[in-house]
């Protein structure tokens, strides 16, 4: 026997139909508000499945602490990267320390050891060869 469209059994035997998917979102909302969590607007209904605006801003929000709170760094963009590769470089053929240069484009000795081979930057990368971490 075969569940009709618009109902949850449907859904969960694979049917992504509108009606089907009406059905189950209905069904995770009831579930939801019997068991007390959040609608909307919380990391926790978005770790719950909820995909709303409001849901999804509360996960980035959330993401963007945790980074800043382990010292992670934003996402640069390459022309960025170009900038602070060709600064690094200057800073270690001028003598400078290979982790105080790198400290001061922001980024650590990894980080740069990285982005110097990721962008081909050979010179860069023979310059922090063997640099300790």
């Amino acid at each position: 026997m075969t569940a009709d469209h618009g109902t949850r059994a449907r859904y969960c035997r694979g049917c992504r139909c509108g009606e089907c998917r009406a059905a189950n979102s209905a069904y995770d909302r009831e579930l939801r508000a019997r068991a007390g969590l959040p609608e909307h607007g919380t990391r926790i209904a978005y770790k719950g499945g909820c995909r709303c605006d409001a849901c999804r801003e509360a996960q980035t929000d959330y993401c963007r602490q945790w980074r800043r709170g382990r010292g992670v760094t934003a996402r640069i963009t390459d022309e960025e990267v170009r900038y602070r590769l060709g600064e690094l470089e200057h800073l270690l053929a001028g003598g400078v320390w290979a982790p105080s240069a790198c400290e001061r484009v922001g980024w650590t000795v990894p980080a740069a050891q990285q982005f110097a081979a990721s962008r081909g930057h050979a010179r860069v990368m023979s310059m922090l060869q063997g640099v300790p971490s």
